[in-house]
């Protein structure tokens, strides 16, 4: 079957799964996209784990349908984090056990034509918050993940999907049911419908059709899926994270002997670690692999295989490789590297591996 094919049956297969799911009352959906709220002052709570920040959208019994004091929360939060080298990554859950968060709270502009007492002030000031908190969600300089754990419909896809980890779990039901209410599909619908396989997008722009579990990983709306009970040990993982930052200001140095020296620089115990595993590996080989990246960075694809090509020649012919092997794969003595560290790796000798063997690859 042709790559095409395959693409195309996996759209049928979520398009198909998606018109069973969408049995359920487009009215149901409506009614709780309608949801209201009676004291906004916790309805964001915060946690604080190590390195990682949790926004915990805090309206269970209203599916966390989001306010405009949630929305501005979460503006406010993405703006603070952006400056916090404290905080490396940044997450949202809904609280409760059945929504990530089924919409925003319309009840209150609900009304009849033409007898909007405030001129329609609060719907332009909601609107106009909620907008701003997709897009600093989608702009956030940090990592951040949506555990879309749960009923994810309207403002909660606005406020999940835009960002760099979508993780679903076997509980979420994703939706955008504008149109059952006279609204469309807004929260970035316009970019990210468009951009799903073939015609799926206006297929649930249009219905409303709801997705569930393992499809909206299949859609593409997500990147990841895990159990809904193991979100606590993703977060705890995540909590732990400490390398965002020091990877880009520690293995961009122009060459690898200012690496090292980066590294050693640092008293974390991340940085201790990485010193722990470098000490290991081939002095050689690091040496070998900073060059073959920096000269791959301005190649094509053909380019780089028949680089490496002459590389791999190179390698199986010396004394690293047989060391590295015996050493490692088959469980002999530790390797003896050829040199004690990279500071004694001459320019010739990394160079010589790039130079063409007798047999050389053209692709």
């Amino acid at each position: 079957m042709t790559m095409m094919a395959l693409r195309s049956a996996r759209t049928r297969t979520v398009a198909a799964t998606a018109a069973a799911l969408s049995r359920t009352s487009l009215a149901q959906q409506a009614t709780r996209h309608l949801a209201t709220s009676a004291d906004e002052s916790e309805d964001v709570l915060v946690e604080e784990q190590g390195h990682l920040r949790t926004l915990v959208l805090n309206r269970p019994k209203a599916h966390n349908a989001l306010t405009y004091n949630m929305v501005k929360t979460i503006c406010d939060k993405a703006e603070e984090w952006n400056n916090d080298n404290k905080v490396k990554v940044v997450a949202m859950r809904g609280a409760g056990a059945k929504a990530f968060c089924a919409g925003e709270c319309l009840r209150r502009f609900f009304h009849a034509p033409g007898e909007l007492e405030d001129d329609g002030q609060l719907a332009r000031d909601f609107f106009h918050q909620e907008y701003q908190a997709d897009y600093a969600l989608a702009t956030l300089a940090k990592p951040y993940v949506a555990f879309m754990d749960g009923f994810t419909m309207g403002g909660g896809v606005g406020v999940s999907v835009h960002g760099r980890f979508r993780v679903a779990t076997e509980k979420t039901v994703f939706a955008m049911p504008e149109t059952a209410i006279g609204l469309f599909p807004d929260v970035g619908g316009s970019y990210f419908l468009p951009r799903l396989s073939g015609g799926l997008g206006l297929y649930l722009a249009l219905t409303g059709a709801r997705l569930k579990g393992q499809d909206v990983l299949a859609a593409g709306i997500a990147t990841h899926f895990v159990t809904s009970a193991s979100i606590p040990e993703v977060e705890k993982a995540l909590a732990g994270w400490c390398c965002d930052g020091k990877i880009d200001s520690i293995f961009m140095q122009p060459t690898l002997q200012e690496v090292f020296d980066a590294l050693e620089a640092d008293s974390s115990e991340w940085a201790k670690k990485q010193r722990e595993t470098l000490a290991e590996m081939s002095p050689l080989s690091m040496m070998v692999t900073f060059e073959q990246l920096q000269r791959g960075k301005t190649m094509d694809l053909r380019r780089c295989l028949e680089m490496e090509y002459n590389i791999s020649q190179h390698c199986v012919h010396g004394n690293d490789f047989y060391q590295g092997v015996r050493g490692k794969l088959m469980k002999g003595p530790p390797p003896e590297w050829k040199h004690k560290s990279i500071a004694d790796v001459t320019r010739d000798e990394v160079e010589e591996f790039f130079q063409p063997t007798s047999r050389t690859l053209t692709l």
